[in-house]
């Protein structure tokens, strides 16, 4: 592969090539290679996860678990305070109605 790099450069750098022409053929190889390219900058992970990362994998999973239940429970007592807002509003609701009848019956009784 180093070999044909090295011939298609050579050819390039000779001016054989417009410029459209050596962008393309550039493109064309890259495209070919990409793996073979990849590999090299990269290196080739291990396929195999070591013990390491099989643990500290296992830890990110229950922290997400502990995430979602946390979530949950938010969103439960966003709820139950919704609720007692609401329990709380018609109270407030039923008292304010006893008072004026109250009242209404005070000023009844006084006339």
């Amino acid at each position: 592969m180093d070999t044909f790099f090295s011939v298609l450069g050579d050819l390039i750098k000779s001016g054989a090539f417009s410029e459209f022409q050596t962008t393309l053929i550039i493109f064309v190889v890259l495209f070919i290679f990409r793996r073979n390219i990849l590999k090299s900058v990269f290196g080739d992970k291990p396929e195999v996860e070591t013990e390491k990362d099989q643990k500290l994998q296992i830890i990110l999973e229950k922290l997400d678990v502990i995430q979602n239940k946390i979530d949950s429970l938010t969103e439960r007592i966003i709820c139950d305070e919704t609720k007692m807002n609401k329990i709380e509003n018609s109270i407030n609701q039923i008292v304010l109605e006893v008072k004026t009848e109250i009242i209404d019956l005070k000023k009844d009784l006084i006339k």
